[in-house]
């Protein structure tokens, strides 16, 4: 390895993480991959001290950030709203499955409602005045009426 070109690395990354402080942004997957950068170079020149070090700050930080956004995810089922059975909603037409004529809202009564897992939630199955739907669609697919 080129020594003075692993040392010249190490400088930018340090000033790339002096950045990301400045910035609050120690937890972002760019700060977390400098991190992890600057780790692999100090094991390069053999100081695996440093290299250790930057692991673990690496790890320290990615893991702070997916529990933040487990927080955000779960804060947001949270704020779901939940319908109930013989409910009536609005189901949303995407503009490319209507023309400029069609009702951009198709209104459906709730005829099911399932809880799947933790990551779909609740689901609900819809009818129409035409008949059932065969796909399920969770909350945030449905207007409240």
């Amino acid at each position: 390895y080129d020594t003075h070109k692993l040392e010249q690395s190490i400088e930018c990354y340090e000033k790339a993480l002096d950045i990301y402080s400045q910035l609050n942004c120690h937890d972002s997957s760019q700060a977390i991959a400098t991190h992890c950068s600057l780790g692999l170079t100090y094991l390069a020149l053999g100081d695996t001290r440093n290299a250790e070090e930057q692991q673990i700050l690496a790890e320290k930080n990615y893991i702070r950030a997916a529990e933040c956004q487990l927080k955000n995810y779960q804060s947001g089922l949270k704020k779901q709203k939940k319908f109930q059975m013989n409910d009536i909603v609005g189901l949303k037409i995407s503009e490319v499955d209507r023309s400029n004529t069609s009702p951009s809202i198709l209104p459906c009564k709730i005829i099911d409602v399932s809880y799947k897992d933790e990551s779909c939630g609740l689901q609900y199955k819809l009818a129409t005045l035409h008949g059932k739907i065969t796909d399920w669609f969770s909350s945030l697919d449905l207007i409240d009426l």
